[in-house]
């Protein structure tokens, strides 16, 4: 059983008109209102839910189907030609390429600044993995370095300032005979 407050303000009544039908008429459409706003919300959030799966399922859909097309991209077999139209390769996929790729720029050569150079060219030359490792590695002594270096200064900085001061203090003591006046005492 539903319960209602229904608040009714009966500014005038028609001359042919009794209460009990304007209490009724006011009844109906308090009642009439609260039910239609009630659906109305109820309705909304059904809509809104019903409209977040959609666009989720939505959202799967095109993502498995984005997936599938990079797949098919990156797997399906082509003819490579050179920059004349001639056959360089047959049955190569994309991933195929870019491993290619990828290892060639690794396997390269370098100078000694990291610029990219011809293996048979003069001068300091290394391939340029060989270059990012001893960077990376050259990086991180150098860093080390440095940590270690911080710490020994404020370890060194900390003894010269105790020991400066335990030594002041001692001469200044000496010098205005502390200890002699500390005996009176």
């Amino acid at each position: 059983m539903a319960k209602f407050n229904i608040e009714v303000v009966l500014d005038w009544i028609e001359e042919d008109g009794t209460i009990d039908e304007a209490l009724k008429d006011e009844i109906v459409s308090a009642v009439v209102g609260r039910v239609t706003e009630a659906t109305t919300k109820r309705i909304d959030e059904k809509i809104s839910e019903m409209v977040d799966i959609q666009i989720h399922s939505a959202e799967q859909a095109v993502c498995v189907k984005l997936n599938e097309i990079m797949d098919d991209f990156l797997n399906r077999k082509r003819t490579v030609t050179d920059r004349y139209g001639d056959v360089v390769e047959t049955d190569q996929s994309v991933m195929d390429m870019l491993k290619k790729a990828c290892d060639s720029f690794v396997e390269g050569y370098v100078d000694k600044n990291g610029n990219s150079t011809s293996s048979n060219s003069y001068g300091d030359k290394k391939r340029r993995i060989d270059y990012m490792i001893e960077k990376q590695i050259d990086y991180k002594m150098q860093k080390s370095i440095e940590d270690a270096a911080k710490e020994i200064k404020s370890g060194l900085q900390k003894y010269i300032d105790e020991t400066l001061k335990s030594q002041i203090g001692e001469n200044v003591a000496k010098i205005i005979g502390l200890d002699s006046m500390i005996k009176k005492i």
